[in-house]
Protein backbone atom coordinates (compact mmCIF):
# COMPACT_ATOMS: atom_id res chain seq x y z
CA UNK A 1 0.00 0.00 0.00
CA UNK A 2 2.71 2.31 0.94
CA UNK A 3 4.13 1.82 -3.12
CA UNK A 4 0.83 2.89 -4.61
CA UNK A 5 0.55 6.12 -1.72
CA UNK A 6 4.26 6.53 -2.88
CA UNK A 7 3.63 6.56 -7.02
CA UNK A 8 0.43 9.27 -6.64
CA UNK A 9 2.45 11.06 -4.65
CA UNK A 10 5.59 11.05 -6.78
CA UNK A 11 3.93 11.69 -9.71
CA UNK A 12 1.58 14.67 -9.11
CA UNK A 13 4.93 16.62 -7.53
CA UNK A 14 6.21 18.42 -10.92
CA UNK A 15 2.48 19.69 -11.43
CA UNK A 16 2.64 20.96 -7.16
CA UNK A 17 5.94 22.45 -7.25
CA UNK A 18 4.20 25.56 -8.61
CA UNK A 19 1.14 27.63 -9.24
CA UNK A 20 -1.29 30.42 -9.86
CA UNK A 21 -2.68 32.05 -13.09
CA UNK A 22 -1.52 35.57 -14.77
CA UNK A 23 -2.89 37.27 -17.21
CA UNK A 24 -1.25 39.35 -20.47
CA UNK A 25 -2.79 41.25 -22.23
CA UNK A 26 -0.01 41.76 -24.99
CA UNK A 27 2.32 38.30 -24.18
CA UNK A 28 6.06 38.70 -23.90
CA UNK A 29 7.73 36.34 -25.43
CA UNK A 30 10.66 36.36 -23.06
CA UNK A 31 8.62 36.58 -20.07
CA UNK A 32 10.04 33.09 -19.44
CA UNK A 33 13.34 33.48 -20.12
CA UNK A 34 14.77 33.69 -16.55
CA UNK A 35 12.68 30.15 -15.64
CA UNK A 36 14.95 28.82 -18.58
CA UNK A 37 16.95 26.18 -16.67
CA UNK A 38 17.27 22.15 -15.73
CA UNK A 39 17.36 21.49 -11.58
CA UNK A 40 17.75 18.19 -10.24
CA UNK A 41 16.22 16.79 -6.99
CA UNK A 42 16.52 14.00 -4.41
CA UNK A 43 13.35 12.30 -3.10
CA UNK A 44 13.45 11.33 0.18
CA UNK A 45 11.07 9.29 2.57
CA UNK A 46 12.38 10.41 6.04
CA UNK A 47 15.65 10.13 6.05
CA UNK A 48 16.09 7.86 3.49
CA UNK A 49 16.75 8.53 -0.21
CA UNK A 50 14.20 6.97 -3.24
CA UNK A 51 14.41 8.52 -6.30
CA UNK A 52 15.75 12.08 -8.15
CA UNK A 53 14.37 13.98 -10.26
CA UNK A 54 14.69 16.44 -12.97
CA UNK A 55 13.05 19.09 -14.45
CA UNK A 56 13.70 21.64 -17.15
CA UNK A 57 12.18 24.15 -19.12
CA UNK A 58 13.80 25.18 -22.66
CA UNK A 59 12.70 27.75 -25.87
CA UNK A 60 12.52 25.65 -28.93
CA UNK A 61 11.22 25.82 -32.45
CA UNK A 62 9.33 22.64 -33.17
CA UNK A 63 7.23 20.96 -33.43
CA UNK A 64 5.88 24.46 -32.63
CA UNK A 65 7.31 27.93 -31.88
CA UNK A 66 6.94 27.84 -28.16
CA UNK A 67 8.82 25.77 -24.87
CA UNK A 68 9.00 22.91 -24.10
CA UNK A 69 8.83 21.89 -20.08
CA UNK A 70 9.80 18.22 -18.71
CA UNK A 71 9.76 16.32 -15.50
CA UNK A 72 11.95 13.12 -15.32
CA UNK A 73 11.10 11.03 -12.65
CA UNK A 74 13.16 7.69 -10.91
CA UNK A 75 12.43 6.04 -8.34
CA UNK A 76 14.17 2.71 -7.26
CA UNK A 77 12.46 0.99 -4.14
CA UNK A 78 12.85 -3.01 -2.74
CA UNK A 79 10.74 -5.59 -0.26
CA UNK A 80 12.75 -7.57 1.15
CA UNK A 81 15.14 -9.08 -1.70
CA UNK A 82 13.00 -8.05 -4.57
CA UNK A 83 14.12 -4.57 -5.77
CA UNK A 84 12.44 -2.79 -8.83
CA UNK A 85 12.84 0.95 -10.90
CA UNK A 86 10.04 3.10 -11.54
CA UNK A 87 10.46 5.99 -14.00
CA UNK A 88 7.96 8.98 -14.76
CA UNK A 89 8.03 11.30 -17.80
CA UNK A 90 6.31 14.22 -18.03
CA UNK A 91 6.67 16.44 -21.69
CA UNK A 92 4.36 19.04 -22.23
CA UNK A 93 4.61 21.74 -25.03
CA UNK A 94 3.57 25.48 -25.31
CA UNK A 95 3.17 27.37 -28.23
CA UNK A 96 4.18 31.15 -28.60
CA UNK A 97 2.96 33.94 -27.67
CA UNK A 98 0.49 32.98 -25.69
CA UNK A 99 1.38 29.78 -23.68
CA UNK A 100 -1.06 27.85 -24.79
CA UNK A 101 -0.59 23.93 -24.03
CA UNK A 102 -0.13 22.52 -27.41
CA UNK A 103 0.31 18.64 -26.66
CA UNK A 104 1.86 16.74 -23.51
CA UNK A 105 3.20 12.95 -22.76
CA UNK A 106 3.16 11.67 -19.33
CA UNK A 107 4.54 7.75 -19.19
CA UNK A 108 4.90 5.61 -16.44
CA UNK A 109 7.44 3.04 -16.84
CA UNK A 110 8.31 -0.27 -14.98
CA UNK A 111 9.22 -3.70 -15.88
CA UNK A 112 5.95 -4.85 -16.09
CA UNK A 113 4.54 -2.61 -18.66
CA UNK A 114 3.79 0.97 -19.54
CA UNK A 115 1.08 3.57 -18.51
CA UNK A 116 0.68 6.39 -20.54
CA UNK A 117 -1.98 9.65 -21.37
CA UNK A 118 -1.09 11.18 -24.23
CA UNK A 119 -2.58 14.75 -25.12
CA UNK A 120 -2.55 16.72 -28.82
CA UNK A 121 -4.25 20.08 -29.60
CA UNK A 122 -6.56 20.08 -32.66
CA UNK A 123 -8.42 22.73 -34.26
CA UNK A 124 -10.36 24.13 -31.38
CA UNK A 125 -10.10 20.46 -28.59
CA UNK A 126 -7.60 19.40 -27.02
CA UNK A 127 -7.76 15.27 -27.34
CA UNK A 128 -6.44 12.74 -24.04
CA UNK A 129 -5.93 9.61 -24.92
CA UNK A 130 -4.93 7.13 -22.33
CA UNK A 131 -4.00 3.46 -22.16
CA UNK A 132 -3.79 1.64 -18.96
CA UNK A 133 -3.36 -2.04 -19.14
CA UNK A 134 -4.19 -1.62 -22.82
CA UNK A 135 -7.86 -0.54 -22.44
CA UNK A 136 -7.61 2.59 -24.32
CA UNK A 137 -9.74 5.81 -23.89
CA UNK A 138 -9.91 8.92 -25.44
CA UNK A 139 -11.45 12.55 -23.74
CA UNK A 140 -11.80 15.89 -25.74
CA UNK A 141 -11.31 19.18 -23.91
CA UNK A 142 -11.96 22.65 -25.31
CA UNK A 143 -8.69 23.91 -26.32
CA UNK A 144 -6.61 25.87 -25.20
CA UNK A 145 -6.70 23.50 -21.94
CA UNK A 146 -3.80 25.01 -20.31
CA UNK A 147 -0.87 27.78 -20.02
CA UNK A 148 2.60 27.67 -19.02
CA UNK A 149 1.61 31.17 -17.18
CA UNK A 150 -0.50 29.02 -15.12
CA UNK A 151 1.96 26.01 -14.55
CA UNK A 152 4.91 28.94 -13.87
CA UNK A 153 3.12 31.12 -11.65
CA UNK A 154 4.55 31.02 -8.21
CA UNK A 155 8.16 32.01 -10.34
CA UNK A 156 6.82 34.68 -11.77
CA UNK A 157 5.01 36.09 -8.98
CA UNK A 158 8.39 35.99 -7.01
CA UNK A 159 10.19 37.24 -10.00
CA UNK A 160 7.82 40.07 -10.35
CA UNK A 161 9.08 41.25 -6.83
CA UNK A 162 5.63 41.51 -5.66
CA UNK A 163 5.50 38.71 -3.94
CA UNK A 164 4.17 39.38 -0.26
CA UNK A 165 3.29 37.02 2.91
CA UNK A 166 -0.77 36.55 2.42
CA UNK A 167 -0.84 36.32 -0.80
CA UNK A 168 -3.00 33.49 -1.96
CA UNK A 169 -4.41 32.47 -5.16
CA UNK A 170 -6.88 29.70 -6.65
CA UNK A 171 -6.92 28.21 -10.61
CA UNK A 172 -6.91 25.47 -12.32
CA UNK A 173 -3.93 23.30 -13.91
CA UNK A 174 -3.82 20.29 -16.41
CA UNK A 175 -2.83 17.08 -14.13
CA UNK A 176 -2.05 13.97 -16.50
CA UNK A 177 -1.73 11.60 -13.26
CA UNK A 178 -4.58 8.80 -13.60
CA UNK A 179 -7.13 8.73 -12.35
CA UNK A 180 -7.09 12.60 -12.06
CA UNK A 181 -6.60 13.33 -15.81
CA UNK A 182 -7.70 16.27 -16.28
CA UNK A 183 -8.68 19.38 -14.88
CA UNK A 184 -7.46 19.69 -10.95
CA UNK A 185 -8.31 23.16 -8.96
CA UNK A 186 -5.42 24.34 -6.69
CA UNK A 187 -5.45 27.19 -3.78
CA UNK A 188 -1.78 28.51 -3.16
CA UNK A 189 -1.07 30.24 -0.20
CA UNK A 190 2.51 32.30 0.68
CA UNK A 191 2.50 31.57 4.13
CA UNK A 192 6.14 32.97 5.53
CA UNK A 193 9.59 33.91 4.76
CA UNK A 194 12.67 32.38 6.06
CA UNK A 195 16.17 32.13 5.95
CA UNK A 196 16.77 28.57 4.07
CA UNK A 197 20.47 26.84 4.47
CA UNK A 198 21.33 25.43 0.77
CA UNK A 199 24.34 24.41 0.38
CA UNK A 200 25.85 25.83 3.34
CA UNK A 201 24.40 28.92 2.84
CA UNK A 202 21.29 31.42 3.39
CA UNK A 203 18.86 32.08 1.38
CA UNK A 204 15.66 34.15 1.70
CA UNK A 205 12.96 32.00 0.81
CA UNK A 206 9.06 32.40 0.64
CA UNK A 207 7.27 29.47 2.61
CA UNK A 208 4.33 28.70 0.33
CA UNK A 209 1.48 26.17 0.70
CA UNK A 210 -0.11 24.37 -2.27
CA UNK A 211 -3.89 22.59 -2.13
CA UNK A 212 -5.27 19.83 -4.35
CA UNK A 213 -9.00 20.48 -3.93
CA UNK A 214 -9.43 17.10 -6.18
CA UNK A 215 -7.18 15.36 -4.01
CA UNK A 216 -7.47 17.14 -0.39
CA UNK A 217 -3.89 16.87 0.13
CA UNK A 218 -1.16 19.73 0.60
CA UNK A 219 1.85 20.53 -0.44
CA UNK A 220 4.25 22.55 1.53
CA UNK A 221 7.81 23.95 0.09
CA UNK A 222 10.35 26.70 0.38
CA UNK A 223 11.18 29.09 -3.26
CA UNK A 224 13.66 31.78 -3.35
CA UNK A 225 13.85 35.03 -5.10
CA UNK A 226 15.07 33.68 -8.36
CA UNK A 227 11.78 31.25 -8.66
CA UNK A 228 13.89 28.07 -7.79
CA UNK A 229 11.74 25.47 -5.94
CA UNK A 230 14.43 24.70 -3.21
CA UNK A 231 12.21 21.82 -1.04
CA UNK A 232 8.82 20.62 -0.99
CA UNK A 233 6.75 18.03 0.64
CA UNK A 234 3.89 16.03 0.62
CA UNK A 235 3.68 14.68 4.18
CA UNK A 236 4.24 11.61 5.07
CA UNK A 237 7.77 12.16 5.05
CA UNK A 238 8.20 12.16 1.34
CA UNK A 239 10.17 15.49 0.85
CA UNK A 240 11.93 16.61 -2.95
CA UNK A 241 15.16 18.74 -2.28
CA UNK A 242 16.65 20.91 -4.89
CA UNK A 243 20.64 18.95 -5.24
CA UNK A 244 23.71 19.07 -8.05
CA UNK A 245 22.81 16.54 -10.47
CA UNK A 246 25.68 13.87 -9.38
CA UNK A 247 24.59 14.23 -5.34
CA UNK A 248 20.38 14.30 -6.56
CA UNK A 249 21.64 10.73 -8.53
CA UNK A 250 23.29 9.56 -5.66
CA UNK A 251 21.50 6.31 -4.54
CA UNK A 252 22.43 3.89 -1.56
CA UNK A 253 20.92 1.35 -1.03
CA UNK A 254 16.59 0.95 -2.18
CA UNK A 255 14.70 1.77 -0.03
CA UNK A 256 12.73 -1.15 1.79
CA UNK A 257 9.24 -0.26 1.80
CA UNK A 258 8.09 -2.64 4.43
CA UNK A 259 10.38 -2.19 6.96
CA UNK A 260 11.07 1.71 6.22
CA UNK A 261 7.34 2.27 6.83
CA UNK A 262 6.69 -0.47 9.68
CA UNK A 263 4.53 1.23 12.51
CA UNK A 264 6.25 -0.29 15.49
CA UNK A 265 3.93 -0.52 18.15
CA UNK A 266 3.67 -0.98 22.00
CA UNK A 267 3.23 -4.94 22.58
CA UNK A 268 2.91 -7.59 20.17
CA UNK A 269 0.21 -10.01 18.70
CA UNK A 270 1.86 -13.70 18.30
CA UNK A 271 -0.88 -15.14 15.96
CA UNK A 272 -3.02 -12.51 13.98
CA UNK A 273 -5.21 -15.02 12.06
CA UNK A 274 -6.46 -16.53 15.18
CA UNK A 275 -7.40 -13.59 17.00
CA UNK A 276 -11.25 -12.99 17.73
CA UNK A 277 -10.63 -9.60 19.18
CA UNK A 278 -8.05 -6.55 19.13
CA UNK A 279 -8.44 -3.10 21.42
CA UNK A 280 -6.04 -0.38 20.62
CA UNK A 281 -4.68 2.86 21.58
CA UNK A 282 -4.33 4.98 18.56
CA UNK A 283 -2.88 8.69 19.01
CA UNK A 284 -0.65 11.30 17.15
CA UNK A 285 -3.21 11.23 14.00
CA UNK A 286 -6.84 12.89 13.47
CA UNK A 287 -8.32 9.80 14.66
CA UNK A 288 -11.43 11.25 12.91
CA UNK A 289 -9.59 9.42 9.56
CA UNK A 290 -10.34 6.03 11.38
CA UNK A 291 -13.30 3.97 9.32
CA UNK A 292 -16.25 2.89 11.84
CA UNK A 293 -18.27 -0.14 10.94
CA UNK A 294 -20.09 -3.31 12.47
CA UNK A 295 -16.54 -4.39 13.81
CA UNK A 296 -14.21 -1.72 14.01
CA UNK A 297 -15.50 0.80 16.85
CA UNK A 298 -13.98 3.73 18.20
CA UNK A 299 -14.41 5.32 21.42
CA UNK A 300 -12.38 8.43 22.86
CA UNK A 301 -9.49 8.10 25.25
CA UNK A 302 -7.30 10.60 26.45
CA UNK A 303 -4.89 12.14 23.68
CA UNK A 304 -6.56 9.41 20.85
CA UNK A 305 -9.03 6.84 21.00
CA UNK A 306 -9.19 3.10 22.02
CA UNK A 307 -9.86 1.20 18.81
CA UNK A 308 -11.75 -2.68 19.32
CA UNK A 309 -11.96 -4.59 16.22
CA UNK A 310 -13.57 -7.70 16.36
CA UNK A 311 -13.44 -10.96 14.25
CA UNK A 312 -16.13 -10.87 11.60
CA UNK A 313 -18.77 -13.26 10.94
CA UNK A 314 -19.76 -15.27 7.76
CA UNK A 315 -22.28 -13.36 6.11
CA UNK A 316 -25.45 -15.34 5.02
CA UNK A 317 -25.04 -13.54 2.06
CA UNK A 318 -28.10 -12.47 -1.08
CA UNK A 319 -28.90 -13.99 -4.38
CA UNK A 320 -27.82 -12.19 -7.50
CA UNK A 321 -30.57 -10.68 -8.19
CA UNK A 322 -31.50 -9.74 -4.64
CA UNK A 323 -31.95 -5.68 -4.80
CA UNK A 324 -29.27 -3.87 -3.58
CA UNK A 325 -29.51 -0.59 -0.90
CA UNK A 326 -30.03 3.10 -2.78
CA UNK A 327 -26.29 4.39 -3.25
CA UNK A 328 -24.37 1.38 -4.01
CA UNK A 329 -23.91 1.81 -7.69
CA UNK A 330 -20.63 3.25 -7.17
CA UNK A 331 -18.80 0.54 -5.82
CA UNK A 332 -20.42 -1.27 -8.77
CA UNK A 333 -18.66 1.13 -11.55
CA UNK A 334 -15.81 1.13 -13.65
CA UNK A 335 -12.83 3.17 -12.91
CA UNK A 336 -9.37 3.97 -14.54
CA UNK A 337 -7.78 1.46 -12.46
CA UNK A 338 -10.53 -0.66 -12.00
CA UNK A 339 -11.26 -1.91 -15.24
CA UNK A 340 -14.15 -3.36 -14.24
CA UNK A 341 -15.86 -3.13 -17.58
CA UNK A 342 -13.29 -4.22 -19.95
CA UNK A 343 -13.99 -7.23 -21.96
CA UNK A 344 -11.24 -9.57 -20.55
CA UNK A 345 -12.48 -8.83 -17.16
CA UNK A 346 -16.22 -9.35 -17.42
CA UNK A 347 -15.26 -13.00 -19.51
CA UNK A 348 -12.94 -13.91 -16.33
CA UNK A 349 -15.37 -12.53 -13.57
CA UNK A 350 -17.94 -15.30 -15.23
CA UNK A 351 -15.73 -18.39 -15.68
CA UNK A 352 -14.66 -18.42 -12.33
CA UNK A 353 -18.20 -17.43 -10.80
CA UNK A 354 -19.63 -20.10 -12.62
CA UNK A 355 -23.41 -20.99 -11.75
CA UNK A 356 -23.03 -19.61 -8.59
CA UNK A 357 -25.66 -17.41 -7.43
CA UNK A 358 -25.19 -16.49 -3.95
CA UNK A 359 -23.09 -13.08 -3.68
CA UNK A 360 -20.89 -13.66 -0.60
CA UNK A 361 -20.16 -17.53 -2.35
CA UNK A 362 -19.22 -15.57 -5.62
CA UNK A 363 -16.89 -13.24 -3.51
CA UNK A 364 -15.10 -16.51 -2.39
CA UNK A 365 -14.03 -17.57 -5.74
CA UNK A 366 -13.03 -14.39 -6.77
CA UNK A 367 -11.08 -14.08 -3.76
CA UNK A 368 -9.39 -17.25 -3.88
CA UNK A 369 -8.73 -17.15 -7.64
CA UNK A 370 -6.51 -13.91 -7.22
CA UNK A 371 -4.86 -15.22 -3.94
CA UNK A 372 -4.11 -18.56 -5.76
CA UNK A 373 -3.09 -16.69 -9.87
CA UNK A 374 -1.51 -13.51 -9.11
CA UNK A 375 2.38 -14.35 -7.33
CA UNK A 376 3.22 -12.49 -4.21
CA UNK A 377 5.95 -10.11 -5.79
CA UNK A 378 6.76 -6.35 -5.34
CA UNK A 379 5.52 -4.43 -7.89
CA UNK A 380 6.78 -0.99 -9.32
CA UNK A 381 3.52 -0.35 -11.27
CA UNK A 382 0.78 1.80 -11.01
CA UNK A 383 -2.00 -0.64 -9.72
CA UNK A 384 -4.47 -1.55 -11.75
CA UNK A 385 -6.73 -4.27 -12.53
CA UNK A 386 -5.78 -5.03 -16.22
CA UNK A 387 -2.18 -5.12 -15.88
CA UNK A 388 -2.25 -7.25 -12.74
CA UNK A 389 -4.26 -9.86 -14.95
CA UNK A 390 -1.69 -9.52 -18.02
CA UNK A 391 1.87 -9.94 -15.79
CA UNK A 392 -0.28 -11.77 -13.30
CA UNK A 393 2.05 -10.39 -10.46
CA UNK A 394 1.83 -7.70 -7.76
CA UNK A 395 1.97 -6.39 -4.38
CA UNK A 396 -1.45 -6.05 -2.39
CA UNK A 397 -2.05 -3.27 -4.32
CA UNK A 398 -2.46 -5.25 -7.53
CA UNK A 399 -3.94 -8.02 -5.92
CA UNK A 400 -6.74 -5.51 -4.76
CA UNK A 401 -7.33 -4.06 -8.06
CA UNK A 402 -7.64 -6.69 -9.32
CA UNK A 403 -9.94 -8.24 -7.31
CA UNK A 404 -12.56 -5.04 -7.05
CA UNK A 405 -12.68 -5.76 -10.67
CA UNK A 406 -13.41 -8.87 -10.93
CA UNK A 407 -16.20 -8.51 -8.12
CA UNK A 408 -17.73 -5.60 -9.69
CA UNK A 409 -17.72 -7.36 -13.25
CA UNK A 410 -19.90 -10.02 -11.59
CA UNK A 411 -22.40 -7.64 -10.32
CA UNK A 412 -20.95 -7.45 -6.37
CA UNK A 413 -20.33 -4.23 -5.70
CA UNK A 414 -16.80 -3.95 -3.95
CA UNK A 415 -14.22 -0.90 -3.17
CA UNK A 416 -10.45 -0.82 -2.22
CA UNK A 417 -9.65 -0.43 1.67
CA UNK A 418 -6.33 1.44 2.86
CA UNK A 419 -4.75 0.84 6.02
CA UNK A 420 -2.54 -1.02 8.45
CA UNK A 421 -2.14 -4.50 8.98
CA UNK A 422 -0.23 -6.54 11.75
CA UNK A 423 3.00 -8.50 9.83
CA UNK A 424 4.72 -10.71 12.54
CA UNK A 425 8.28 -11.24 10.79
CA UNK A 426 8.47 -6.94 11.80
CA UNK A 427 6.22 -6.96 14.98
CA UNK A 428 4.79 -4.16 13.55
CA UNK A 429 1.71 -2.96 11.26
CA UNK A 430 1.96 -2.19 7.73
CA UNK A 431 0.70 -0.10 5.03
CA UNK A 432 -1.55 -2.51 3.06
CA UNK A 433 -4.52 -2.64 0.81
CA UNK A 434 -7.79 -4.93 0.47
CA UNK A 435 -11.14 -5.36 -0.15
CA UNK A 436 -14.63 -5.06 1.18
CA UNK A 437 -17.30 -6.79 -0.64
CA UNK A 438 -21.67 -5.92 0.10
CA UNK A 439 -23.30 -9.46 0.26
CA UNK A 440 -26.06 -8.26 2.67
CA UNK A 441 -24.04 -6.19 4.57
CA UNK A 442 -20.26 -5.00 3.71
CA UNK A 443 -17.48 -7.60 4.81
CA UNK A 444 -14.18 -7.24 4.22
CA UNK A 445 -11.42 -9.90 2.92
CA UNK A 446 -8.04 -10.19 2.33
CA UNK A 447 -7.07 -11.38 -1.62
CA UNK A 448 -3.29 -10.82 -1.26
CA UNK A 449 -3.54 -13.18 2.14
CA UNK A 450 -5.83 -15.81 0.86
CA UNK A 451 -8.25 -14.51 4.30
CA UNK A 452 -12.17 -14.95 3.01
CA UNK A 453 -13.07 -13.32 6.30
CA UNK A 454 -9.95 -10.31 6.88
CA UNK A 455 -8.54 -10.90 10.51
CA UNK A 456 -9.00 -8.29 13.12
CA UNK A 457 -5.18 -6.92 13.02
CA UNK A 458 -6.84 -5.27 9.60
CA UNK A 459 -7.25 -1.03 11.20
CA UNK A 460 -9.09 0.08 7.81
CA UNK A 461 -8.40 3.99 7.43
CA UNK A 462 -9.65 4.61 4.11
CA UNK A 463 -12.19 3.12 1.32
CA UNK A 464 -12.67 4.08 -2.22
CA UNK A 465 -10.31 5.21 -5.18
CA UNK A 466 -6.59 5.92 -4.87
CA UNK A 467 -7.43 9.85 -4.23
CA UNK A 468 -9.10 8.88 -0.89
CA UNK A 469 -6.79 6.82 -0.24
CA UNK A 470 -3.70 9.14 -0.64
CA UNK A 471 -6.03 11.89 0.95
CA UNK A 472 -6.32 10.18 4.26
CA UNK A 473 -3.01 7.91 4.27
CA UNK A 474 -0.93 11.37 3.83
CA UNK A 475 -2.09 12.50 7.32
CA UNK A 476 -1.69 9.51 8.74
CA UNK A 477 1.56 8.28 7.77
CA UNK A 478 4.97 9.15 9.97
CA UNK A 479 2.18 10.13 12.50
CA UNK A 480 0.55 7.44 13.90
CA UNK A 481 1.43 5.74 17.01
CA UNK A 482 -0.17 1.89 18.33
CA UNK A 483 -0.15 0.71 21.76
CA UNK A 484 -1.72 -2.35 21.50
CA UNK A 485 -3.82 -3.25 25.06
CA UNK A 486 -5.25 -6.46 24.04
CA UNK A 487 -5.14 -9.28 21.35
CA UNK A 488 -7.49 -12.29 22.30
Amino acid sequence: MLLRFSKFVCTTFASLLFAVSIAYSAPDTHRFDQLLKTSWYGVYMGDAKVGYMKTSLDKIEAPVAGWRMEAQMTLAMKMGAVEATMTIHDTRIFKSPDGGLDSSSFVISSPNGDISVEGQTRGDRFVMTSNIGGQVIEKEYAAPFDYLDSVLCTELHVLSGKAAVGDSFDFALFEPTPPLTGLVHQHVRISGKEDYFFNGVAVDAFLYEMTVTEAGVTARGRIDKYGNTLEANLGAGMVMRLEGEALAKHLDEAYDIISGSLVIPRGKITNPSALNRLTLKISGIDTSQILTNDIQKVSPDTDGVILEIARQEEPTGMAADSPLPPGIDEDLKSEPLIQSDDLEIKELAKEIVGHEKNRWHAAIKINDWVYNNIEKRYSPDFSNALQTLNTRKGDCGEHTALAVALLRAAGIPARPIAGLVYWPPGNGFGYHAWTEVYAGRWVEMDPTWGEELANPSHIALAHGDIIEQVRVLYRVMGNIKIDILDAN
